[in-house]
């Protein structure tokens, strides 16, 4: 209803505060600073773009309504600086500098622009800047070079990569999932046993994959590939035991 803005803040604010929470507890790249970056960038703006959707559907609000309504939201959140200044230490040298822009609050406004929750020209006009590549949002071109042409090169430069591409982290999750399936079905053995490897040596990417999906959709691939192994994937499994 009318308060709707204000629920949207009290969402921000808990998010941004348990950030600043994490960075005041772990100021080093130990906890879950990754996860919870994940958590502001992502996974909160794509649940406001969803309570959106479902507000226009119910209610036939039209975009101007929905623009109004979360550019008022940033403006409210814009008055608390000390808490996005706490939010803006940096997990030492592993997270580069995605938007450019060594604020979390430049951050935010272009993962709400990409979910389109706010307009371009609020955007620019906050962040004071032009930006020629603001139409062309990163997005994820890996998925078909890395089927139809994997080397370990490749796929480690990928998935290592996820936990800190905050803009298209989504679709590289998707990319994994697909990979893990493709790769189970077709017993792919060497790509697969480096990209489990992957999986569990990447700092906090097993936690960000479950902000998105269910741990079942890595699971059953894998469960499908150990019921149905023959005597014969004994010996392509030991020449690849290195990896």
């Amino acid at each position: 209803g009318a308060f709707d803005h204000v629920f949207y803040v009290e969402l921000w604010m808990a998010a941004l505060t348990g950030l600043a929470e994490e960075y005041n507890d772990y100021p080093g790249p130990g906890g879950h600073s990754l996860l919870w970056k994940s958590f502001v960038l992502v996974k909160l703006p794509a649940l406001i773009e969803k309570l959106e959707a479902r507000k226009s559907l119910k209610f036939g609000e039209n975009e101007e309504i929905k623009f109004g309504r979360n550019e008022c939201v940033f403006n409210q959140l814009s008055g608390f600086r000390g808490l996005f200044n706490a939010c803006n230490q940096k997990v030492e040298e592993i997270i580069e500098d995605i938007f450019q822009v060594p604020d979390i609050s430049a951050d935010i406004l272009k993962a709400c622009f990409k979910r389109n929750l706010v307009r371009r020209e609020f955007v620019l006009r906050i962040l004071e800047l032009e930006w020629s590549g603001f139409d062309s949002m990163e997005t994820d071109s890996y998925a078909g070079s890395i089927l139809n042409d994997p080397n370990s090169e490749m796929i480690e430069n990928f998935v290592s990569t996820v936990p800190m591409h905050f803009l298209d982290q989504e679709s590289r999750i998707e990319t994994i999932l697909r990979l893990i399936t493709e790769w189970c079905n077709k017993r792919e053995l060497r790509h697969l046993s480096i990209l489990c490897r992957l999986l569990c040596e990447t700092s906090a990417l097993l936690d960000i994959i479950h902000l998105y999906r269910h741990p079942s959709e890595i699971l059953q691939p894998l469960e499908q590939l150990c019921n149905t192994w023959e005597r014969s994937d004994d010996d392509d499994f030991g020449n690849i035991s290195s990896y």
